[in-house]
């Protein structure tokens, strides 16, 4: 009783539903289309095993907003979903896409070969709101947080004090292997105090860096 309420998947669903009001009330329908049927594409994986929680955040989509939700594979995406070149409408089987919800495409695995590239290429052209962009994965990425936390790069985005104090929460993060005098003298004390480090990969989610 003393702990917080928390709702992720009601929060996720509502997050989703209302992305898709929006999409719908930006997008006016085709000219001459009687009827228009909106979905959230939901990505996973062709041999899907985290299939439980997804299901609960399509029930609850559709329990809040009765919006449907369609499940497919980033290569299930590029043989079906069609991209209308001039309003960037995605449609995939009878449904127009208003958000795609990446539960898969974060790891190298998730990428086959050409097939699933282009369908993330698609999707990115595509009108559809998607979670997340492919720009704004970019920004999860370890490079992208080395770079933000260089001198002089917050405050391109926010005022000097307000950097200051967020520069208070950040751990040192350096280059490996750019050639720079940085990245050589990162080299130098890991190796000579490693306890001290970890080397994390361009990678999202736990299991990835490795430790002394």
């Amino acid at each position: 009783k003393d702990l917080p309420p928390n709702s992720p998947v009601a929060g996720i669903a509502r997050g989703l539903g209302e992305a898709s009001g929006l999409y719908a009330r930006k997008e006016p329908p085709r000219k001459g289309a009687a009827d228009r049927s909106v979905a959230v594409l939901f990505v996973v994986q062709p041999e899907e095993s985290n299939v439980f929680d997804q299901r609960h955040v399509e029930f609850s989509l559709w329990d809040q907003f009765k919006t449907p939700a369609i499940r497919a594979s980033l290569a299930e995406v590029q043989a079906e979903a069609k991209l209308d070149e001039g309003s960037r409408r995605l449609t995939l089987r009878g449904y127009e896409i208003s958000v795609v919800y990446f539960r898969a495409g974060y790891t190298p695995g998730d990428y086959h070969g050409e097939t699933e590239w282009e369908a993330r290429t698609k999707i990115e052209r595509s009108a559809a709101i998607k979670c997340p962009s492919a720009a704004y994965q970019c920004v999860g990425s370890k490079k992208i947080q080395q770079v933000l936390a260089a001198p002089g790069v917050l405050e391109r985005f926010v005022k000097p004090d307000a950097a200051a104090r967020i520069r208070t929460c950040f751990a040192g993060l350096y280059a490996m292997g750019d050639g720079s005098q940085e990245s050589k003298d990162a080299a130098a004390a890991a190796l000579k105090a490693p306890e001290k480090y970890v080397l994390k990969p361009q990678r999202e989610g736990g299991g990835n860096n490795l430790y002394d």
